[in-house]
């Protein structure tokens, strides 16, 4: 490709093509668990689902809702909520896909009194190959992974070349950011699914206001992370009209 690694962590891209097949947004509060909500859940789906809940009890319960008009869901639990967006069905740039339908999240903070205490996003990317012949599912991987950049990585891979099925991950801590990488290999007869799924957490105190900047801040980083953690074949194949 045209531009190098350094261009493209300088400025945000949108390639043609991706690998991307699911993006979670996630905030973290203090647990729900002994906090009256019996009146607060219904009010809250109403307002922003339109959903008439059944929710009839004064302690938090889990509950989940299904969006109408696009691939996501949302949980929420006693001490973090989270929007799981399939990316599958089809993505453009987090902005447009994902961050747009993420409000709830830090709505449901709000309306509770409770500051969000961390957010994070994680990104899990796919590449299935079509398998022929005696295929050695490491080599394979050796090629999706920018060896120069993530050396520590490349060394955990298992020498068996017939091995079918693996996971490896490394949990550095990079600027302000927890940061977990984890890559895995799952071969049946047919193909080969290359996986690698990368996320970041801030932790902090963000009132409703912040949600957003940090989010996008956040996106921002595992950006420059998935340009560098990945090869430059990748990066061409992502560039192909």
């Amino acid at each position: 490709m045209n531009a190098n690694k350094k261009d493209l962590v300088n400025e945000h891209h949108i390639f043609p093509r991706t690998y991307l097949k699911k993006v979670i947004v996630e905030i973290g509060y203090s647990s729900l668990v002994s906090k009256p909500v019996g009146e607060i859940i219904p009010r809250f789906l109403k307002d922003c689902f339109g959903v008439d809940s059944d929710y009839d009890t004064n302690e938090f319960k889990p509950f989940k809702v299904n969006a109408s008009n696009a691939p996501l869901k949302f949980t929420f639990e006693a001490d973090r909520a989270y929007m799981e967006y399939d990316a599958s069905q089809g993505y453009n740039n987090f902005k447009d896909s994902v961050l747009r339908y993420t409000r709830p999240l830090a709505e449901f903070s709000d309306i509770l009194n409770e500051h969000i205490s961390s957010i994070s996003i994680s990104k899990e990317n796919v590449w299935t190959i079509r398998n022929s012949g005696d295929d050695n599912p490491i080599e394979g991987l050796r090629h999706l992974i920018d060896a120069s950049r993530f050396e520590a990585m490349i060394g955990q891979l298992p020498q068996d070349p017939q091995v079918t099925g693996f996971e490896i991950k490394t949990t550095p801590r990079i600027d302000k950011f927890d940061v977990c990488i984890k890559v895995s290999v799952e071969k049946n007869e047919e193909a080969t699914d290359n996986k690698i799924l990368f996320s970041a957490t801030e932790k902090g105190d963000f009132t409703m206001d912040k949600f957003l900047p940090a989010a996008i801040d956040l996106n921002q980083f595992l950006y420059a992370l998935f340009i560098n953690l990945v090869s430059e074949d990748v990066l061409d194949e992502m560039s192909k009209p």
